[in-house]
């Protein structure tokens, strides 16, 4: 039987309640006690284990991002190596970057809580709508349930649906499947009322690919599944149509302004001519062409990105997405076990692959999107040191 010292318990409960502290809608505002945790928690985790294993494609990429901002004059109030710090710091604890056997099952346990209390959030933040409580809408952009922002509750309610799913394919107990189905059902439904085209659709390609990896040897039962989802989606719309609302307004919207991606086309491109500027190196880690606060889209040396894939490319350059690209495809190449959890994995990964296109958190450190998307990383990373044949606290 796998034990687990209660000492990487209670961390992984911390740093999982941190991270969603940091993202409800009542926001504890934690600041640097945020870093804080982080930087504690993996001080212990690497002070009680020995032979720490350095994965050096990740090194290289952080010696990509260092580089880009040593060549480059980044305006100070952008706080290029503060926030790289945070950056390492982060990684260190949750990501691809060292793998001991203590660091292995701290990052498991941490990614099955956060999986949990997401769920559960978005089951909560579903109820709240179906009750139209005011205290779901307390949040930024409309329905935000018990997060910050709907653009936040969009992606959770996406993960939670395919962590539902998972659970409901796990499980060999029929009234439990049927419930854990429904809970897949609400997030679905939390998805479509938050409005994020692209958390809805990177969520739904993640289904999609976790039932066809669960059914790639019979795939006349993978059909039947599918053709029965759709049946009951057309069925039942009726019911949920009013929660596309939102979904419905910005895709008209974005019609009238020309094309249904006019709110990203010219971040898109803004990017694209950053990377031209400065294509080897990159115009800086955290930077943005920006030359003044008030150019910025947001203030106080916040950026809107507009897409992870052409932030590390306009940041980094060449360089950077070279080593970031050697890195991802080696972690994701390394995975040969065939197990529901590899394909729970590569199906949230699919989300986050599709979800990046459109958002750019990947290098924001202070992103609980960023915080998921890198534990998904480093995860991954440690998949080959597991053991499938024995029992796993998140197995």
């Amino acid at each position: 039987m796998f034990k687990t010292k209660t000492y990487i318990n209670l961390i992984a409960v911390l740093v999982s309640l941190t991270v969603l502290a940091n993202n409800t809608a009542i926001s504890l505002g934690l600041g640097n006690a945020y870093y804080a945790v982080f930087i504690l928690a993996l001080v212990v985790l690497l002070i009680s284990t020995i032979r720490p294993q350095v994965n050096w494609s990740m090194v290289f990429f952080i010696l990509a991002c260092y580089c880009s901002v040593l060549v480059n004059d980044i305006p100070y109030f952008y706080k290029p190596f503060e926030r790289l710090a945070a950056f390492v710091i982060i990684i260190g604890l949750i990501g691809p970057l060292i793998k001991t056997p203590t660091l292995v099952t701290f990052r498991q346990l941490l990614f099955k809580y956060l999986n949990n209390l997401i769920v559960v959030m978005v089951l909560i933040s579903f109820l709240g709508l179906l009750a139209n409580s005011s205290l779901v809408y307390l949040g930024r952009g409309g329905f935000t349930g018990l997060f910050n922002h709907s653009m936040f509750l969009s992606p959770m309610a996406a993960i939670s649906m395919i962590t539902c799913v998972f659970y409901g394919n796990k499980t060999i107990v029929k009234p439990q499947k049927i419930v854990w189905y429904l809970f897949a059902l609400s997030s679905f439904i939390a998805c479509v009322t938050a409005g994020s085209r692209v958390a809805l659709f990177a969520g739904i390609l993640g289904v999609l690919y976790f039932f066809y990896k669960e059914n790639q040897n019979n795939l006349t039962r993978y059909f039947k599944v599918l053709i029965l989802i759709l049946f009951i989606g057309a069925v039942s719309f009726p019911l949920w149509e009013s929660y596309t609302e939102k979904i419905i307004e910005k895709m008209e919207y974005s019609e009238a302004q020309g094309g249904l991606l006019t709110t990203r086309e010219k971040l898109w491109e803004r990017r694209l001519d950053e990377f031209k500027s400065l294509p080897v190196f990159g115009i800086g880690y955290a930077n943005d062409s920006s030359q003044t606060e008030n150019d910025l889209i947001i203030g106080e040396g916040q950026i809107e990105p507009g897409t992870t894939w052409l932030v590390i490319l306009a940041m980094t350059g060449l360089f950077g997405m070279i080593t970031f690209l050697i890195m991802f495809f080696k972690t994701v190449a390394s995975i040969k076990a065939k197990h529901s959890f590899v394909h729970y994995n590569k199906a949230l990964l699919l989300f986050f692959v599709v979800h990046l296109m459109a958002e750019g958190y990947g290098l924001s450190a202070g992103s609980g999107l960023f915080f998921y998307f890198w534990l998904l990383l480093g995860v991954m990373y440690q998949i080959p040191n597991l053991s499938f044949k024995k029992k796993h606290p998140v197995l």
